[in-house]
């Protein structure tokens, strides 16, 4: 499936999810490798973990290819609307869209990890989960310690950052912690810092993506040690309530996405030109 891009910020950023999306599905299916199928039927959270972030990332994808086919194509407005906007307006609806879907994007990915994270350890060692459930962080760090000691200072970064960008969400934007203290994470040699009652201005979608694409590895080592493969059925409350449904396996591999004319250039599914 080929589509055409009428903007090139559009299809940057469609470059961006599908790259994450591909590092995420690798890390999915190294996990399932561990698995029988009966396990995998089963919906089982070990195995949905990272199903559900490809599922976030697909979602993303789609409402990139939605702006840079019909909200920058002022065809597509007259044809729906009956009428087009004019550029400054056609620029405010595409920035507030994108801004929704990286909202959505930050939470919807904590959502399905926080909740994978937390059955395991509950189902692994019912004492510690019962000691540390109320902070998210301290769950995280338990898992670090037990089974990535060597790699802890990248992973408690990754943890921290995820978790305070997506607390600042609940602010609108600002950070707001109760010690009322800034807060600087060094993350892939950088510093990134969280100041008290300030907007957090540094989380663009690169750096998101890279972050969903550690923590993706993250869960990956944790879904795949023998003390958690070896545990009884765990069962994905939020999957198992869902209605099976068929989703095309095409959009994240194969053709992909182009701009404007199939040019034939080589390996990359999302080149071309854009308009």
């Amino acid at each position: 499936m080929r589509y055409e891009f009428h903007d090139s910020s559009a299809l940057q950023l469609a470059e961006l999810l599908q790259g994450a999306l591909v590092s995420v599905q690798q890390d999915s299916a190294r996990v399932l490798e561990f698995y029988s199928e009966e396990t995998k039927a089963a919906v089982d959270a070990r195995t949905t973990s990272l199903s559900k972030v490809e599922s976030v990332l697909h979602a993303c994808l789609l409402g990139m290819i939605f702006v840079g086919q019909h909200l920058t194509d002022r065809e597509w407005w007259e044809r729906s609307m009956g009428t087009a906007p004019d550029d400054d307006h056609i620029e405010a609806y595409v920035s507030r869209y994108t801004e929704f879907t990286k909202i959505g994007l930050i939470q919807a990915t904590f959502s399905s990890i926080e909740s994978s994270i937390r059955l395991v350890l509950r189902n692994l060692s019912p004492d510690v989960y019962k000691r540390l459930r109320v902070d998210f962080r301290h769950i995280c760090y338990y898992l670090i310690d037990e089974f990535m000691r060597d790699e802890r200072q990248h992973y408690r970064a990754v943890t921290d950052i995820m978790r305070l960008i997506r607390n600042t969400v609940h602010n609108n934007g600002v950070f707001s912690p109760k010690s009322g203290r800034d807060v600087r994470i060094w993350y892939r040699d950088q510093i990134y810092a969280f100041e008290a009652e300030k907007v957090v201005n540094f989380a663009d979608w690169e750096l998101l993506l890279q972050i969903i694409a550690d923590f993706s590895e993250f869960i990956s080592r944790v879904m795949t040690q023998p003390v958690i493969t070896e545990l009884a059925h765990i069962e994905d409350p939020m999957i198992s309530q869902l209605a099976t449904e068929s989703v095309p396996d095409d959009l994240g591999s194969g053709d992909g996405i182009s701009s404007g004319a199939d040019t034939g250039s080589g390996d990359n599914p999302l080149s071309g030109s854009s308009t």
